[in-house]
């Protein structure tokens, strides 16, 4: 996995992880809430499915990084929480 890993960030010139997801989770936050409480506005999109997914993913393996980034955000932890609060009504209903 670790050489996965430097392909691909020698493919897009990565240099930083850490900076390069923080920035774009940044990004994603500027261009896709927009005062919204979704991407997909009063819904979640596929769009904040996926996001939401990588960042999960992270919550167990990334820290200290998920809590500076996720839960140190007040716009991002309120918006995972919306996300997660719909993910787990979908999983409940089967």
């Amino acid at each position: 996995m670790k050489l996965a890993g430097g392909k691909i960030k020698k493919k897009y010139g990565i240099e930083d992880t850490d900076h390069e997801l923080a920035s774009s989770i940044e990004t994603w936050k500027n261009d896709a809430l927009n005062s919204a409480p979704f991407q997909g506005g009063d819904k979640p999109s596929i769009a904040d499915i996926a996001v939401y997914g990588v960042l999960k993913g992270l919550e167990d393996v990334g820290g200290r990084w998920f809590e500076e980034r996720v839960k140190g955000d007040k716009e991002v932890e309120e918006w995972f929480s919306r996300v997660e609060g719909v993910v787990g009504e979908i999983n409940s209903s089967h």
